[in-house]
C-alpha cells in the first residue's frame, strides 16, 4: 500500500529512496518521519552513469613473444568475414604487383592494421592458416600466386607479424585432411608444395612436421593416414613420396641454388614417405626413388 492509504502503517521499508520511470519519488512513512523541518522534496537519486565497456586489451606484443613485433588487437572492432575479406584484398593487390618492393610494403602496412583490429568471432592466430588456404583456391589465372603467397609467409614471419608455429599449423591443418582436399583441389600435392618450397628454403620452418603430419589420421575414415605410402599404378613408390617429389622440385623452382641434400637432413625418406622400415631395404629403396624422380646430381 502507498502513504496515502488509511489505516495501520506498514513496518518501515530497508530502502528509502526509489526512482521511477515518472521520474517521482515514493518516500515511506519511515523516513518522512525522520525529516526534520519544512517538508521537503527528496533528492532525486543521481542518473545512472553509462557503464564503460573496457577496450580491447591488445594481445601478444614484443613484450610477452620475441617474434612477435607487431601488436595485436586494441583497434577498432572487425567481424571474422570482414577480416577475411580485408585479407583477401591484401593478397590480390600483391599478388597482382608481383611481388614488388611497393608491393610488399603495402601489404606490410594492411596486415599491420588487421592485426592491430579487435576481434570479433576470430583470431589474430588464424591470419597465417588463412593466407595458405586463399592461396591454395586462387584463381589459376593469378601468376604466380602460390609461390608468392609462401614468400609473403616467410616476409610476415620475419617482420614477426605471424609466428613460425602459427604458419606450421596452418600447413598441419591442410596435410592432415590431404587426400580429401585432392576432391576438391586435383592438384593440391602440387599447390601446397609450392607455398611450402619458399618457407623451407628461406628456413623459415623446417620439414621435420611435415611426415607427422601426412601420417595423421584423426580426421581420416578406417584409421589410415591421410596421405598414404601404398604404391599404387599411378604412384609406383606411394603417394607420399609422390609428393616429397613434388616439394623436392618446387625447392629447386624456389631457389635453383638450393642445398636440397641440406634441407632433407634429418628426414627419414624410405621410413617416413614410403613406410619401409627395414633397415636392408631402405637404402635401395631410397636410391630407386632418388633415380625415379632424376634426383641424382642433387642427393
Amino acid at each position: 500500500m502507498g502513504a496515502e492509504d488509511k489505516g495501520e502503517a506498514p513496518a518501515p521499508k530497508k530502502r528509502a529512496f526509489k526512482l521511477l520511470s515518472s521520474s517521482k519519488a515514493v518516500v515511506d512513512i519511515a523516513s518522512v518521519e525522520r525529516l526534520a523541518g519544512p517538508e521537503k522534496e527528496p533528492s532525486p537519486e543521481p542518473a545512472p552513469q553509462p557503464v564503460e565497456q573496457e577496450p580491447s586489451q591488445p594481445g601478444p606484443s614484443a613484450s610477452s613473444n620475441p617474434n612477435l613485433k607487431v601488436r595485436r588487437g586494441g583497434g577498432k572492432s572487425i567481424s571474422k568475414d570482414d577480416a577475411k575479406a580485408q585479407l583477401n584484398e591484401l593478397l590480390l593487390a600483391y599478388w597482382e604487383s608481383q611481388g614488388s618492393d611497393p608491393g610488399t610494403e603495402e601489404a606490410m602496412k594492411n596486415v599491420r592494421k588487421l592485426m592491430g583490429a579487435s576481434t570479433k568471432g576470430w583470431d589474430q592466430k588464424e591470419v597465417g592458416p588463412w593466407i595458405i588456404d586463399i592461396a591454395l583456391n586462387a584463381e589459376t589465372k593469378i601468376t604466380r600466386a602460390r609461390p608468392l603467397a609462401g614468400g609473403l609467409l616467410v616476409k610476415f614471419i620475419a617482420e614477426g607479424v605471424i609466428l613460425e608455429e602459427e604458419v606450421q599449423g596452418g600447413f598441419h591443418e591442410m596435410l592432415t585432411f590431404f587426400e580429401d582436399m585432392m576432391i576438391d583441389i586435383p592438384k593440391f600435392p602440387v599447390y601446397i608444395a609450392e607455398i611450402l618450397a619458399e618457407v623451407f628454403v628461406a628456413k623459415s620452418l623446417g620439414l621435420g612436421f611435415l611426415a607427422k603430419s601426412l601420417s595423421d589420421s584423426e580426421f581420416t575414415v578406417g584409421d589410415v593416414p591421410a596421405c598414404k605410402t601404398t604404391p599404387t599404378e599411378k604412384h609406383p613408390f606411394g603417394l607420399r613420396a609422390s609428393f616429397l617429389a613434388d616439394l623436392v622440385n618446387a625447392m629447386l623452382e624456389a631457389d635453383e641454388d638450393a642445398d636440397i641434400g641440406e634441407l632433407l637432413t634429418g628426414i627419414d625418406i624410405a621410413a617416413d614417405y614410403m613406410g619401409i622400415t627395414d633397415a636392408e631395404q631402405k637404402p635401395q629403396k631410397e636410391a630407386e626413388w632418388i633415380q625415379n624422380y632424376d634426383f641424382g646430381d642433387i642427393l
